[in-house]
């Protein structure tokens, strides 16, 4: 692991700045915690909007979030005063909220503090925590073993872009069109199903099922 800096002097004041006006992207793993601890399967996250997609301009990729609305507020925000908020889903909270006001490249394992988020939640950097180690935090936040997931994540992610699955490379391509979508839902619909005992998400399985259906896709054209 690499990081920016060697203090990180935050600590959050429940403002909730953050849970507005930001994309929250899911990976697959995101899906599933959070499908467990709602009591729901993955495909009712998307059938009752909580979840939807938008293109990730920078890849061309259908990428699942949090379904914010107009307003741009997290559903799962709740008021617990005028100046507080709670995260009705904070202990399985998507990567991208555990990280903030932190940004992480999974090439270069490194995490890096970020001024424009930091200057969205000012209220929770302090001269008083100044000996805060950005180390420590990243090790507390469970985040290490998060973006070893999500470093899987984004290297399939690659390769399916790469390999021409994506809003671009299908257009006007009827029967990979067909598959593109089946892999969308492969991936992030289908895990956890109702009633599924699975206690994590079958990263390997899943991910084998998905060429599998590429390869068949491709020995029938």
């Amino acid at each position: 692991m690499k990081f920016s800096h060697e203090t990180f002097p935050f600590a959050c004041h429940l403002t909730g700045r953050c849970c507005v006006q930001n994309v929250i992207a899911l990976s697959p793993f995101d899906i599933f915690r959070l499908a467990v601890h709602l009591n729901k399967s993955a495909s009712q996250l998307f059938q009752e909007k909580i979840l939807t997609y938008t293109i990730n301009k920078a890849d061309y990729w259908m990428e699942p979030i949090i379904n914010t609305g107009l307003e741009m507020t997290c559903p799962f925000l709740l008021p617990k005063s005028m100046e507080e908020h709670v995260c009705e889903i904070y202990e399985s909270r998507p990567l991208v909220c555990r990280l903030y006001p932190l940004k992480y490249n999974p090439e270069e394992d490194y995490y890096f503090r970020r001024l424009d988020a930091e200057n969205r939640c000012s209220e929770c950097f302090s001269l008083e925590n100044e000996n805060y180690s950005l180390k420590e935090f990243v090790e507390k936040s469970g985040l290490p073993e998060l973006t070893e997931e999500y470093k899987l994540y984004r290297e399939f992610l690659f390769d399916l872009v790469r390999s021409g699955f994506n809003i671009i490379d299908i257009k006007h391509k009827k029967p990979k069109q067909k598959l593109f979508f089946a892999i969308q839902a492969q991936l992030y619909e289908t895990f956890p199903k109702e009633k599924n005992e699975l206690t994590e998400y079958p990263w390997q399985e899943n991910k084998k099922h998905i060429e599998s259906m590429i390869e068949e896709f491709q020995n029938s054209n």
